[in-house]
């Protein structure tokens, strides 16, 4: 099913839930693997089976690696309320939250500007991406890769913020600019954001 998804035949994607919640209801696992537990939660987000996703993060989050148990909990409930439009929910889990871990930090950050730009707070979002640039600079945790992907990140988020009123000439301009960049933290939903302009 996961080849298949990566593929694109996403009508793979109802049944890899069904084996995962099946999986789920007839093995009692002692430990559970951050990454099956995020592919759970991701594919129960993308078929809207959010109730589902709560009640598997409920039974099962104390099954995680104690050292990666509490990010792992909070940040899947923060994308979880963000998906639902709660964003002041997801906002307010990822801000009173220390993610020690460098790949859930930098999660939580693109999660928390997408909230602040889903709110419209654009002013609160100009300052938080100075402060997530500032991070990104001083981290020596980052490799040079991930440096200029998040970086890139934020000078589009930026940029996006000013587009509300661009031609159409400016707005397509803009929109070639982010396909050609690699490894952008979540593209499509930038571009999704770039048509509704």
């Amino acid at each position: 099913c996961v080849i298949k998804i990566n593929k694109g035949a996403s009508s793979f994607i109802r049944e890899i839930f069904e084996m995962y919640k099946h999986y789920d209801e007839v093995i009692e696992e002692v430990q559970i693997s951050p990454v099956r537990f995020k592919n759970i939660i991701n594919v129960s987000i993308r078929l809207k089976e959010y109730s589902y996703a709560f009640l598997y993060i409920e039974k099962n989050g104390k099954k995680l690696p104690i050292e990666v148990q509490t990010s792992t909990i909070e940040f899947n409930k923060a994308k979880l309320h963000y998906e639902q439009k709660n964003y002041d929910t997801a906002i307010g889990i990822l801000r009173t939250h220390q993610y020690d871990d460098i790949i859930f930090n930098l999660s939580a950050k693109v999660l928390l500007v997408q909230s602040f730009y889903e709110k419209k707070e654009f002013q609160f979002l100009e300052s938080f991406l100075e402060s997530f640039r500032i991070f990104i600079l001083r981290n020596k945790e980052m490799n040079t890769a991930s440096k200029k992907i998040h970086q890139d990140f934020i000078k589009i988020m930026n940029r996006l913020m000013k587009m509300e009123y661009a031609s159409i000439k400016e707005i397509d301009a803009f929109k070639n600019k982010i396909l050609s960049l690699d490894n952008l933290p979540d593209k499509a939903w930038i571009l999704e954001k770039l048509d509704a302009l």
